[in-house]
């Protein structure tokens, strides 16, 4: 169990999230993400403990997804195997939703509800900061994990981003906050709760853009790529 299993069973089989998760667990800190030319791929850039150590493919969404697990220690309960949940997850009740405050509707791609939660736990004290997507500075077209702290800031990041980038590496800025809100696709809440992150920030309240997870994915990894190829300035 080491960096050599992960990448046999995961970086080599295309099966890599980008979450991070591995990079942000690993305890010698020898792994770093390299930028291809779709994503990021993690690259081994010191020595492993080898068999002394199994944190990067513990956390690792596409080694393994413990999905009943996770279900029974967020949930409560597994889902049905029927119905809508069954595609779905566990569900208490299904909603739409559209935020009433004007600021958050305009600079939002749909109903704003996120945006709107966000800035409410902001403004109530109920968190401290936000790890979010936003522009990457020079090359806005690709995303970039970030903190805000202001309801400013999270309107200025309102909306959904299609491109495949390491989120979970916003936690190693957030955790000197002591209540935070992460929005992650599903592979990175995975690895969230598997690195035990929960326990670590205290207080994580979640919010999962799990429905566009699929689709989004496969559009933002053609978009990010589009944009590395003919967005770029040729050196």
């Amino acid at each position: 169990m080491s960096f050599y299993k992960l990448y046999g069973d995961v970086i080599s089989k295309n099966l890599c999230t980008d979450c991070g998760a591995c990079m942000l667990v690993c305890p010698e800190k020898v792994i770093a993400l390299e930028e291809t030319e779709l994503s990021f791929e993690p690259q081994l850039i010191g020595r492993c403990l080898g068999e002394k150590c199994a944190m990067c493919i513990q956390v690792c969404p596409g080694a393994y997804i413990p999905r009943t697990d996770i279900e029974k220690k967020i949930l409560g309960r597994t889902r049905k195997n029927s119905g809508l949940e069954q595609t779905q997850g566990v569900l208490q009740r299904v909603c739409i939703g559209q935020w009433k405050d004007e600021r958050v509707l305009r600079a939002s791609g749909a109903g704003g509800v996120v945006t709107g939660l966000l800035v409410y736990a902001l403004e109530k004290g109920l968190i401290e900061g936000a790890i979010l997507a936003g522009p990457r500075e020079g090359r806005p077209w690709l995303s970039q994990a970030r903190v805000a702290t202001t309801p400013r800031e999270v309107i200025e990041m309102a909306g959904s981003r299609y491109d495949s980038f390491p989120q979970l590496l916003g936690l190693a800025a957030a955790l000197g906050y002591e209540l935070n809100a992460v929005t992650a696709l599903l592979p990175a809440l995975t690895s969230l709760i598997s690195s035990n992150h929960l326990e670590m920030a205290k207080t994580f309240i979640i919010v999962s853009y799990i429905a566009s997870a699929l689709v989004g994915g496969i559009i933002g990894t053609m978009v990010a790529a589009l944009g590395r190829k003919y967005l770029e300035p040729k050196g």
